[in-house]
């Protein structure tokens, strides 16, 4: 809805408040829940140290395809991307893996049934990027890779962190879009 009616900015800025203001009201009453939804700093670390290989391959391979196989032009908004995005990229593995995921989990009635849950989140994750067709692509792969994290470690924190620096990079440099001018720009003159 975001790309159709080119409302980009007000609809990122009104659902990462919405799921604010929401996971704010359930855990002041319900002890437990942020631990359950993986956005305590339990797990946080050891998560980190698994996915920072992951994540410092991929950005690494990221940059160098646009260093060098398909040059860009390298503009300053990288930097809010890389410093605003992982806000977004948080709220994302909130929905898909906090919420999908573990209530796909609970449903199974944790009988580790994980390749079906792992297939049925990624292929959620990658339809709600279309019709970006390479966006849907990879984040189908990589929500293989985050949704088996998030089960083992139960924690989103790394995930939506490394989701945002990846997503920034991934849409500026292969989808050669500034997020700047897409999101931003028209509302800041």
């Amino acid at each position: 809805m975001m790309d159709i009616m080119d409302l980009k900015l007000p609809f990122i800025v009104a659902i990462i408040l919405f799921w604010s203001v929401y996971v704010l009201l359930r855990t002041t009453n319900q002890k437990g829940l942020l631990f359950y939804w993986g956005l305590s700093l339990s797990n946080s670390g050891e998560l980190f140290k698994r996915s920072l290989p992951i994540a410092l391959i991929l950005m690494a391979s990221l940059i160098f395809y646009g260093l060098y196989i398909k040059p860009i032009h390298w503009s300053i908004h990288i930097l809010f991307v890389l410093i605003i995005y992982p806000i977004w990229g948080l709220i994302q593995q909130f929905l898909m893996m906090s919420l999908f995921a573990g209530n796909l989990m609970d449903l199974s009635n944790k009988r580790n049934n994980n390749l079906v849950i792992l297939l049925c989140t990624s292929i959620l994750f990658s339809m709600v990027h279309y019709p970006s067709w390479p966006l849907m692509a990879v984040t189908f792969f990589m929500a293989l890779i985050y949704a088996a994290l998030f089960l083992r470690y139960r924690n989103i924190i790394p995930l939506g962190v490394f989701h945002g620096i990846l997503g920034g990079l991934f849409y500026f440099i292969i989808l050669g879009r500034d997020a700047w001018i897409d999101f931003v720009a028209k509302y800041v003159k």
